[in-house]
């Protein structure tokens, strides 16, 4: 009996341990099948080096990659309708030829300016090219009309399906037209710029037409002090006021605070994150003076500005009216008669109306309506009194 124990723990012992082998086997062939695939899959998207020059050669070349996943044997990339902040109107793909020649002529132009900069360092002709600029502003302004669009209306994300050339290659070129125009001798650009959210998860985007290196500054202002400002300067109006949050915004390049109204110019501003339905926007301008904004876009708190400071954000809350019903008339009644309390003696009146109705407090009330013809005159004050009451009355003699 002994022997067989033994022999029969020794068969259980092995199927175990077959049952163990099978099972690493089967994990092991799903880890090796599993590590095939992702590797198949992430073989499907080609990094593609990205090379941009401005059309009309004012920015930097940039250099990016951007992911080309396959779909259907093919490979595609999605160029942003910005680039490093700027609106682009239009992208043209080119050989690798034409963007050096383009190349070469940026260089040159980079050459000739620094000699021009050299050369005319110490004259000034900004006042007589200033007197030019003028001549030509009315007529910038009026081509500016069509561009002075939403963003939503702006260019869209472009595809681009790559060759064969472009795949190989890994590299594709492109000539950038960008969206800026000039004003007294300074190129400002379409930019779209934004702060990192602040502490309350607050973000702020500043777009326009702006110096090539503007950035933007955010920071809390003081929600009782920005409140004060604006009950001081709406004197006995709107008392009432309370901020959920104010901000100073601030545009700056090289440390020089730049305002719209410098280039006659408007800058949309959106902020994102507030909690609430429909706002007010404060402006506290520099000057001190208060400047009421009802924004465009309640939904992400949008409106347009030609000057940055502090701007004080107010949900607007709407009332709704209890309507005050008369227990006992909901007609169209004027009451032309005095009430008096209870027991009182009614005064000598007349009621012009055709209907009469009895009060809750034991009051005379009636309905007067432009009827001359309907003058009902009360003489037994008592019994009318009473008998509108509906009660019964007997007149008492002495």
């Amino acid at each position: 009996m002994s022997y067989k124990n033994v022999n029969f723990n020794k068969q259980v012992i092995r199927k175990k341990m077959l049952a163990v082998i099978i099972y690493g086997i089967i994990f092991l062939i799903s880890t090796i099948a599993y590590y095939f695939v992702n590797t198949s899959n992430a073989q499907k998207v080609l990094k593609i080096g990205v090379s941009v020059i401005d059309k009309d050669m004012n920015l930097e070349i940039t250099n990016f990659e951007l992911k080309a996943p396959e779909k259907n044997n093919k490979y595609n990339i999605e160029l942003s309708p910005i680039q490093h902040g700027i609106w682009v109107n239009d992208y043209k793909i080119v050989t690798k030829e034409k963007f050096e020649e383009l190349k070469k002529d940026y260089e040159e132009k980079l050459k000739e300016e620094k000699k021009a900069e050299q050369k005319d360092k110490n004259e000034n002709k900004k006042e007589e090219e200033k007197a030019e600029k003028e001549k030509e502003k009315e007529k910038e302004k009026e081509k500016d009309k069509d561009k002075d669009k939403d963003e939503k209306n702006k260019a869209k994300s472009k595809k681009v399906q790559l060759t064969e050339e472009q795949i190989e290659e890994e590299k594709v070129y492109i000539v950038a037209e960008y969206d800026y125009k000039e004003y007294e001798n300074e190129l400002i650009y379409n930019k779209s710029i934004s702060n990192t959210q602040t502490k309350d998860k607050i973000s702020i985007n500043v777009s326009g037409y702006m110096p090539e290196q503007a950035e933007l500054e955010v920071s809390k202002a003081d929600i009782e002090e920005t409140e004060k400002k604006i009950k001081e300067s709406l004197k006995e109006e709107n008392k009432d006021i309370k901020l959920l949050n104010a901000y100073d915004i601030k545009i700056v390049e090289d440390e020089k605070v730049f305002e719209p109204e410098d280039f006659d110019e408007n800058a949309i501003v959106s902020i994102k994150g507030v909690k609430g339905e429909k706002y007010n926007i404060w402006h506290i301008k520099n000057d001190n003076t208060v400047e009421l904004i009802k924004p465009e876009d309640q939904e992400d708190i949008t409106f347009k500005t030609d000057s940055f400071s502090i701007y004080g954000i107010e949900e607007v809350v709407e009332e709704t009216k209890n309507e005050e019903t008369d227990n006992t008339s909901k007609a169209d009644n004027t009451i032309n008669n005095t009430e008096t309390k209870d027991n009182s003696i009614v005064e000598d009146t007349k009621i012009e109306s055709n209907e009469l109705q009895a009060g809750t407090k034991g009051l005379l009330r009636a309905s007067a309506r432009d009827l001359p013809d309907s003058t009902l005159e009360i003489n037994d004050y008592d019994s009318d009194y009473y008998y509108y009451l509906g009660q019964n009355y007997t007149e008492t003699t002495s």
